[in-house]
């Protein structure tokens, strides 16, 4: 069953996962007891947008398309997730 998956798809897989783990672990405010609670809703959405990219680039194959394509993207992910996390941060 594991002849025709590349070792590359189970490593993006198993990172998504551990992130997806470490979202629902922050988001549920335990290691920001005693700071603010906006350091852990920001670390959830930079989480939430490198999953997009891993997403993007692994299995909507961006890392195969068009180079102006990649960075549309990379930019995108970067301005998007870096003003949300800024906006939660204010």
């Amino acid at each position: 069953m594991t002849a025709f998956l590349p070792g590359r798809v189970w490593a993006v897989w198993l990172a998504l996962v551990l992130a997806t783990l470490f979202s629902w672990w922050a988001a549920a405010g335990r290691p920001f007891e005693n700071t603010s609670a906006q350091l852990g809703a920001a670390i959830v959405i930079a989480l939430g947008f490198g999953k997009v990219w891993l997403i993007g680039m692994h299995f909507m194959d961006l890392r195969q398309s068009p180079l102006l394509l990649r960075r549309i993207f990379n930019i995108w992910t970067m301005l998007v997730g870096g003003v949300l996390v800024a906006l939660v941060l204010l």
